[in-house]
Order: structure tokens, then C-alpha cells, then sequence
């Protein structure tokens, strides 16, 4: 079989990368069908979903709560609320790739 370059990038290019390891027959079906460019879009909205569903709870799990970024702000601490949001963010788009995105 040969390898094909992968024309996507994003969170299609996850899952496309993530499906020629992990179920090469399924993507050679959808390849062949034509189904490929709708299974991707479904998959990167179920992401984009999930994603928005994960923000306020994994700010509040990271501390960047509302009532703390008043705080912060307050006393010119901006660094500590930052530093909490980008976790939080990361925190949820890790979450929301193992859930929609790398998985079978």
C-alpha cells in the first residue's frame, strides 16, 4: 500500500493522520465512497462543539475563575490569570481532541 501525503491540516489533519494508523481500512472505504471531506468536517464541528461545552469548567478547574480575574486585575496580576486561562484552554482542547478526535 502506498502512503499518501496528508492534505489536511488542523483537526482534520489529526483525525486523518490519526485513522491511516488506526483504521486504514475504514479511511480507504470513506476514500473510495467519497465520504472522506464529510466525515472530516463532522468530526472537526464535533470538536468545535465539545470544545466550547469544556471552557467554563476547565476554568474554573484551573482557578480562572471570574472572581479571580477581578482579583488579578485588580492588584495588576494579569500574568496569574493568563497563565490559568492558557491552561484551562489547553486543558480543554486536549480533552476534546481524545474524545472526538482520537478516538474510534
Amino acid at each position: 500500500m502506498s502512503v499518501l501525503k496528508n492534505p489536511y491540516r488542523g483537526v482534520r489533519g489529526l483525525r486523518y493522520s490519526f485513522m491511516e494508523q488506526n483504521a486504514p481500512e475504514d479511511l480507504a472505504r470513506m476514500e473510495v465512497a467519497g465520504e472522506t471531506e464529510e466525515h472530516l468536517k463532522a468530526v472537526e464541528r464535533n470538536y468545535l462543539t465539545r470544545l466550547a461545552e469544556l471552557q467554563d469548567s476547565c476554568m474554573e478547574s484551573c482557578g480562572a475563575t471570574p472572581e479571580f480575574a477581578q482579583i488579578a486585575m485588580a492588584e495588576c496580576r494579569y500574568d496569574d490569570y493568563i497563565r490559568k486561562a492558557n491552561s484551562a484552554q489547553k486543558m480543554a482542547e486536549e480533552i476534546a481532541l481524545n474524545e472526538t478526535v482520537l478516538t474510534l
